[in-house]
């Protein structure tokens, strides 16, 4: 599959200029927000990171939106579990 699938046409033209291994991390980031990619500060920080850092930039940031939607679906699971629980009344005499 090809990178250039995933960038917008902005990104596309600057990609000669980050070179092949940013781009790889901006195709993954890109991937993942779809419409919601903001192109100018990816590609800001491509051309500003060396590539290693740039490449840590992006893991830490598929990392933490990934731990932020496996907390959403935990906190969805126990509301549902919750639900799912009878409720009993107690009898006192």
């Amino acid at each position: 599959m090809s990178i250039r699938k995933h960038l917008p046409p902005q990104a596309r033209r600057e990609l000669k200029k980050v070179g092949w291994s940013k781009s790889i991390e901006l195709a993954k980031i890109a991937r993942r927000d779809r419409q919601d990619f903001d192109c100018a500060t990816w590609l800001h920080k491509a051309r500003e990171l060396p590539k290693e850092e740039f490449k840590q930039e992006v893991a830490g940031e598929l990392k933490s939106r990934l731990q932020s939607q496996e907390i959403q679906q935990l906190e969805l699971q126990i509301s549902r579990k919750a639900e799912e629980q009878p409720k009993f009344a107690l009898k006192t005499a």
